[in-house]
């Protein structure tokens, strides 16, 4: 069983494409690295820059896991208080890396900092349990994209915890806003200033509006990680964000 250790994402993100480097399993498609134990040990950082990716895909699947948490309980990892923090484990059997490095972690990384708002208590690690990691080879060529200035590419401006509403009104809002209407009213800051514009740049995509997208695009708050990447992102994949100004809006 390997292991990995890293302080956030990032870090653990590198040592698992060291990981690939060393590996000779390798077939048409994939690079095998086979069980493997990731430690966070501040799981902050909700989105992984080193795997190219759609920020506002990442969010709203983070978001819908979230959601689901909430209303079912459905979810393949359990959260925890050990010493008074709150330490979350999930377990996966087949991860590819694109998958594991950023939609898993986004979804434990909501789900951990929801639960700790509930309970108010001090976030511990987060630790991912992989039977059989991968990485496709695709991936491993676009492992190294990264943002200039090296934005912590999560929440940590506008955390999830520190949402002032009620857990109650939050719970209700999210529900909201991921159901096909993208419901209005919406006061909660976090799903009024980012989630529902990323729900909307996705409708854009979606539809091949890609003019629409990157008005959406353009709209996002300033000085805030997620959006910042959003922007980063959009303004790689498509010339008509290449004129956006990151600093137009604020929060």
């Amino acid at each position: 069983m390997k292991r990995i250790v890293a302080e956030g994402i990032d870090g653990a993100s590198e040592h698992f494409h060291e990981l690939v480097r060393e590996s000779r399993n390798i077939d048409e498609t994939h690079i095998y690295v086979g069980p493997v134990d990731i430690v966070i040990e501040d799981p902050v950082q909700v989105v992984n820059c080193f795997i190219r990716h759609n920020p506002a895909d990442v969010l709203a699947t983070a978001c819908t896991a979230l959601k689901d948490f909430i209303l079912e309980g459905s979810w393949n990892g359990e959260v925890q208080a050990v010493d008074n923090y709150l330490d979350c484990d999930v377990w996966l059997k087949d991860a590819e890396g694109a998958e594991l490095l950023t939609y898993e972690f986004a979804k434990a990384a909501f789900i951990l900092q929801y639960t700790a708002k509930r309970l108010d208590r001090p976030i511990g690690h987060l630790r991912l349990h992989v039977e059989n990691a991968s990485l496709h080879k695709e991936n491993f060529h676009q492992f190294f994209w990264c943002v200039e200035d090296r934005w912590d590419l999560g929440l940590t401006n506008f955390p999830l915890n520190l949402i002032q509403q009620p857990s109650s009104v939050f719970e209700m809002e999210l529900v909201l806003a991921l159901n096909e209407k993208r419901g209005m009213g919406i006061q909660t800051p976090f799903v009024r200033k980012l989630l529902l514009p990323m729900l909307h740049l996705l409708d854009h995509l979606e539809a091949k509006n890609i003019e629409g997208a990157c008005y959406q695009a353009k709209s996002l708050p300033a000085n805030l990680d997620w959006a910042e990447a959003q922007k980063k992102w959009m303004s790689e994949n498509f010339r008509e964000m290449s004129d956006v100004d990151t600093e137009t809006k604020s929060l």
